[in-house]
């Protein structure tokens, strides 16, 4: 499995947290709806929004050549969130949402190059702007190579009951159980020792 970039990274731009943890583009699309101050959030209400996202991804799409649809993007989001979903609760994938992904997946034919960081080499596009379809395409090979694949045994959910983020857990031993250390799981430990110093 291949993705973009392997680094958990947090940008913000214009105020919006854009989050890049879950080890799979795919994933990272579906978190730009997340929990904040316990109000569920949708971090793409624009198509300037998307396009900030993409950058943040690494991804750069050519607005000259084709226009947005926010509501395309959106309905693949949905696509990859119920097919990440099934495969958390071991249920088949909806049929739906397998034909959203394969009709976005028509469109991938990204050209790739291999890239040196953090010391991994990965996969990431030629730096070249995608147009809309391409881009959208990219973001459906990124979900099906993994629902294809054995890792999808472990895309999970952040253990933070407040949390609705997903995950790839790539650990050694599968055994990571936080969106992120620093987002949910310092704030358990610092909840658990709270509650402890307390009794």
């Amino acid at each position: 499995m291949t993705s973009l970039s392997s680094a958990s990274k947090i940008v913000s731009m214009n105020n919006s947290p854009y989050i890049y943890l879950a080890n799979n583009l795919a994933i990272d699309f579906v978190n730009t709806v997340l929990n904040q101050h316990e109000e569920v959030t949708d971090l793409l209400q624009s198509n300037s929004d998307l396009s900030l996202w993409a950058h943040g991804a690494g991804l750069n799409i050519d607005t000259q050549l084709e226009s947005f649809n926010l509501m395309t993007a959106l309905e693949l989001r949905t696509a990859f969130k119920d097919s990440f979903t099934a495969k958390i609760n071991n249920h088949k994938i909806p049929k739906k949402s397998l034909e959203t992904v394969n009709k976005h997946l028509l469109n991938h034919s990204v050209q790739q190059i291999l890239h040196l960081e953090n010391n991994c080499y990965v996969l990431q596009a030629k730096n070249k702007k995608l147009t809309f379809s391409k881009f959208l395409g990219y973001l459906a090979h990124e979900a099906a190579t993994l629902l294809a694949s054995p890792q999808a045994e472990q895309v999970k959910r952040c253990c933070n009951e407040n949390c609705i983020l997903i995950f790839l857990d790539t650990s050694r031993s599968h055994k990571r159980r936080w969106c992120s250390m620093d987002i949910c799981g310092n704030r358990a430990k610092a909840a658990k020792h709270y509650k402890k110093i307390q009794s």
